[in-house]
């Protein structure tokens, strides 16, 4: 009778798994961020006025803000920027061989501030950082997300945005405020006949603070009412650059997708 032999084979180790805790930890903080953002939002916390300029007699829809956002999101932010800036530090630790102290994934705009020799060491901060990280396919992966890949856009790429956010937690949290999204939906409707009507809008993408003009109406003949329908949408926003929850989903999601792609090269 010939036996049976059983071979146990260990799984191959993941070496990113600490990187992709740092991105799942991320996730649940973000989430449990737009609950909190939702609540706050159907408690009334903020509101929209119909007023008329005494001076002009133009119609102005003023917004105003009846409960501030919580102060401490901005650090929810910071915890969430933390763990993704992390993560990418762990998949660099990983790949070089050895690991050293003072490694980290480089996020730089300008290419010069990437490549050029610094220091009494005269060496570039993609040496410094990346020490022990091999040259293909690693290195060169690295190289292609780097902000300044995208020329002028380089401050609005998802890595920089990442790092404004990771900067502005270590000097003591991230501003929180309100920005409009995209897309107003504010319709103006005369209430009875009138010779002339024009209607400025609100920028998208703004900065919202209590106060501020939604809408400015001039009709003729002055007196003439006007109604103003629709409720204009509001975003949390962090930093000076009124980064939104919807982009730092984006930028987790780019996260991911760096991590597994340096693990496909990993692993191949």
């Amino acid at each position: 009778m010939t036996g049976l032999i059983v071979v146990h084979r260990e799984p191959p180790p993941d070496h990113l798994a600490a990187a992709r805790l740092k991105v799942e930890h991320a996730d649940n903080e973000l989430r449990q961020l737009r609950s909190a953002f939702q609540a706050w939002v159907k408690l009334g916390a903020y509101d929209t006025v119909p007023e008329i300029d005494p001076k002009t007699l133009q119609k102005v829809l003023r917004f105003r803000v009846l409960s501030d956002p919580p102060a401490h999101w901005g650090i929810v932010i910071g915890v969430i920027a933390h763990d993704l800036r992390s993560a990418l530090n762990c998949v660099v630790h990983a790949l070089a061989k050895p690991d050293s102290d003072g490694l980290s994934f480089p996020i730089y705009r300008r290419k010069a501030d990437y490549v050029t020799p610094r220091g009494k060491k005269r060496i570039s901060a993609r040496d410094e950082y990346l020490a022990g990280v091999a040259e293909r396919p690693f290195r060169e992966i690295i190289d292609s997300y780097q902000p300044y890949q995208r020329g002028k856009a380089a401050d609005t790429d998802l890595l920089a945005l990442l790092s404004f956010l990771a900067d502005a937690d270590k000097h003591g949290g991230a501003m929180v405020g309100l920005a409009s999204p995209s897309t107003q939906r504010i319709i103006v409707t005369p209430l009875g006949p009138y010779e002339y009507l024009d209607t400025i809008f609100f920028a998208p993408n703004q900065r919202l603070y209590d106060g501020i003009e939604l809408a400015r109406v001039t009709i003729r003949p002055p007196d003439r009412q006007v109604a103003f329908e629709g409720r204009t949408g509001v975003d949390i926003a962090f930093g000076e650059r009124r980064i939104t929850p919807r982009q730092i989903g984006d930028i987790e999601r780019h996260v991911i997708e760096i991590i597994e792609r340096l693990n496909a090269a990993l692993v191949s």
